[in-house]
């Protein structure tokens, strides 16, 4: 079983990464995942809408305005390579 790292510098990360005030996000928003980055660039290329990339380097995918499938909400996806796993915001 993987271990989650500490959530209080995981949100710190994730608000850095989205370029958001710290303490933006709140842990119980955090989403862990063993996809890769690659795995959410493949996977926003089938989205309706696929956003606008703000930011996207090895450890880091930052997506506004990605809408999943048509009539879905648009959102801001965040996602942070941290090692064996990857933390995700969507709001």
């Amino acid at each position: 079983m993987t271990n989650h790292p500490d959530r209080s510098e995981t949100v710190e990360l994730l608000d850095q990464a989205a370029g958001m005030k710290s303490g933006y996000f709140d842990e119980d928003e955090i989403t862990f995942t063993t996809e890769t980055i690659s795995d959410f660039r493949t996977a926003r290329n089938s989205y309706n809408e696929p956003g606008n990339l703000k930011v996207d380097t090895e450890t880091t995918l930052f997506v506004e305005g990605a809408q999943v499938r048509k009539g879905d909400q648009r959102v801001e996806l965040c996602v942070v390579d941290l090692g064996e796993i990857r933390a995700v915001v969507s709001y």
